[in-house]
């Protein structure tokens, strides 16, 4: 790993994919390179536990990149708004569960909202969160709204909700299965540990 991060192209990918997901055309843009060479650097990466490549929800032909952070030595610390809106589709799980998360470790300038929400919240989203040591405070879901948007730091948490709001209106997407579709408590487990990997980035970050 220390020498893959030594390479000055791995080391910008890496960096470059740290706060948000990227796709591999993204990747190819900012680095502006071919193809093929792209492809051999991720193949590095992801075979010394740097990153990992993940199916687009949405578009099975886009490959999310995710860095693998519980693998990564830390940069710094990425900066934000003095609020920060979590975003996904329904509003029932991911979005809320992250929201719950930073309420815990962060502080209480997180929300969260759908593009599309849902009835109710997922019952295993409040459980998992009350077992890991976190609350949901919402009662139900919500409609992320255009003023939930301004002067936020606005983070989508699934694939969908990232399509629908469109990269210029984000700031950093994360590319996380849905916990829902699995329906179990394992698949609850490791929403939260993922999304608690990364909000730890953002401790003594804020502004």
């Amino acid at each position: 790993r220390h020498a893959a991060l030594g390479d000055e192209a791995l080391l910008s990918i890496v960096k470059f994919a740290s706060e948000s997901d990227r796709t591999v055309n993204e990747i190819r843009e900012y680095l502006e390179i071919a193809s093929p060479l792209l492809a051999h650097h991720l193949d590095v990466l992801e075979s010394v536990g740097l990153i990992s490549r993940n199916k687009s929800s949405v578009d099975a032909r886009k490959r999310f990149v995710s860095v693998r952070h519980e693998n990564l030595p830390q940069f710094e610390s990425p900066k934000t708004l003095k609020r920060v809106v979590f975003v996904c589709t329904e509003n029932i799980a991911r979005s809320q569960l992250a929201t719950a998360i930073w309420h815990g470790l962060i502080g209480d300038n997180a929300s969260s909202g759908g593009t599309r929400p849902g009835a109710s919240i997922h019952p295993l989203t409040i459980d998992s969160a009350k077992q890991h040591g976190f609350k949901i405070m919402n009662r139900k879901p919500r409609q992320v709204s255009a003023s939930d948007l301004e002067n936020a730091t606005v983070i989508t948490v699934c694939d969908s909700a990232y399509a629908e709001l469109g990269e210029s209106n984000v700031d950093a997407h994360w590319s996380i299965l849905d916990p829902v579709q699995a329906g179990t408590k394992r698949a609850f487990d490791k929403t939260i540990e993922q999304l608690e990997q990364r909000i730890q980035l953002f401790k003594g970050a804020m502004k």
